[in-house]
């Protein structure tokens, strides 16, 4: 399950391990198409990955943290600190890559 993620509950984000912070707009078609995608992904290492959901729209504070500049987003987290993103819709495969080579 992907868990929602805002400038106000950033502080309970996960700190250690690994976390995917997907950046994503209400509007936006890619990344509608990408959430199927990352909910089974989500389901699918839930016991490994933290999966937060962040509105881009709403979260501006986190879109400049995270240098986001474009929805979808997505961006790994090891240990709190960020070690790769990439912007733009992933299929499955791409997704399941990624995931494989920060586990």
């Amino acid at each position: 399950m992907l868990k929602n993620l805002t400038t106000e509950n950033f502080s309970q984000k996960n700190e250690t391990g690994i976390n995917l912070l997907s950046f994503s707009k209400d509007w936006c078609a890619q990344c509608y198409t990408q959430q199927p995608i990352l909910e089974q992904a989500a389901e699918k290492y839930r016991e490994r990955i933290h999966f937060y959901q962040i509105n881009a729209d709403d979260n501006v504070d986190l879109i400049k943290k995270y240098n986001v500049l474009s929805a979808p987003s997505l961006v790994v987290e090891k240990d709190g600190r960020a070690v790769y993103d990439v912007a733009g819709f992933l299929d499955q495969e791409q997704l399941e890559s990624i995931i494989a080579y920060y586990l």
